[in-house]
């Protein structure tokens, strides 16, 4: 699937998909300012709440159920369209 460059842009693609039921290569989105409703980070689904996301150049592992500061920024998930 070819991706727009912006979480914006991304996303209005795809399904939602309830947390509950993602699976690996899902994109999560997440807002930076917690008073917006607007994702400006996406990241990939990897399992178990974790997901690998890429902060100031560096690819990172992350966990959605451990890192408070993750979970409060959450807005969603988006999977590709059936």
């Amino acid at each position: 699937m070819q991706l727009p460059s912006t979480a914006y842009e991304q996303w209005n693609l795809g399904q939602e998909i309830p947390f509950d039921e993602l699976e690996e290569g899902d994109l999560v989105f997440f807002r930076s300012n917690l008073s917006d409703d607007v994702p400006s980070m996406t990241g990939i689904y990897a399992g178990e709440g974790s997901f690998i996301i890429l902060t100031n150049t560096v690819v990172k592992e992350r966990n959605l159920r451990y890192q408070e500061y993750w979970s409060e920024r959450y807005l969603g998930a988006m999977g590709e369209s059936a």
